[in-house]
């Protein structure tokens, strides 16, 4: 049987950007609505400075969010590699690789405050050997790909992808 051929779940420029363009605006509100009130109750240069410093957090915070972009268009980041193998994520700053024999049970969307995971057990003999202990916030399971929400798919398809590949996946033949 001729293995597939690896699959590669990319970045959503057009995500990423929208998710920090809000995160933006959120900020430079904060910024703007700390610097007036702080300004009325201790520190009147802060009024007198006020669109100098919100002009320069809305600067920043763009740039920020124009280099995130140009990061995951040019960098490819972050992204799931998926193979006969098991799975590896690509984040922004580091790597994570997972065979599926280290996998016990299938893949499961959750939610963590306001974002959806890929949440998944690990077999108990390979937290031992990598000394993992679980996450609280993730309730029964180990692990979890979080970045999802960055990803071209969703995190119920990246699940079903994973949850897929973990499924047809040949289990090796014992050796007699």
């Amino acid at each position: 049987m001729a293995a597939a051929p690896a699959v590669t779940v990319e970045p959503s420029p057009l995500k990423i950007m929208g998710s920090l363009a809000l995160l933006t605006i959120a900020v430079t509100a904060g910024v703007a609505i700390f610097v007036v009130l702080f300004g009325f109750l201790a520190h009147p240069w802060l009024l007198a400075n006020a669109w100098a410093i919100i002009a320069c957090t809305a600067a920043v915070l763009a740039g920020w969010c124009a280099i995130a972009v140009l990061g995951a268009v040019i960098w490819r980041r972050p992204r799931v590699e998926i193979d006969s193998d098991g799975f590896v994520t690509q984040g922004t700053f580091g790597r994570r690789q997972r065979r599926w024999s280290d996998i016990e049970g299938g893949f499961a969307v959750l939610r963590v405050g306001l974002q959806s995971v890929v949440a998944y057990r690990l077999t108990d003999a390979f937290k031992e050997v990598a000394r993992i202990r679980p996450i609280a916030s993730l309730a029964e399971y180990d692990e979890a790909i979080s970045f999802c929400g960055e990803l071209a798919i969703g995190a119920g398809e990246l699940a079903d992808l994973l949850n897929r590949w973990k499924h047809d996946v040949p289990s090796p033949t014992p050796s007699a």
